[in-house]
């Protein structure tokens, strides 16, 4: 069986084909039993994502602190926490990349030589 995907040389297309994984590997070869393995397994990895970023929790400032300090506080928190997730998100969203394909490798491996790996 050929290899279907290489991580380093197909990550910025399997970005960039969101949500269509089924189809990146139909245009590699692979066939519609691994193209749908691939395709589902995406949208379960997806959905772990979905709440990524969704914080939510309480800063009390100090009465003493004017509207337009407690404005620049909120700003400043926010900003941090944007930078948090981008770099966060970044991370993660490399390891689904990589957890598809390592995912991928397997079935097509067991497909081929049985459970034993």
């Amino acid at each position: 069986m050929a290899e279907i995907v290489d991580f380093a040389k197909y990550k910025a297309e399997l970005e960039a084909q969101k949500g269509s994984v089924g189809s990146f590997l139909r245009e590699r070869g692979a066939d519609n039993e691994l193209a749908e393995f691939g395709e589902q397994l995406s949208k379960e990895l997806v959905g772990l994502l979905d709440n990524l970023g969704q914080y939510n929790f309480p800063v009390t400032l100090p009465r003493s602190l004017s509207a337009e300090e407690q404005m620049q506080i909120t700003a400043d928190v926010n900003a941090g926490i944007g930078q948090v997730h981008g770099k966060l998100e970044a991370v993660i969203r490399t390891l689904v990349a990589r957890t598809l394909i390592a995912e991928l490798k397997v079935f097509q491996h067991e497909r081929s030589h049985g459970n034993d790996l």
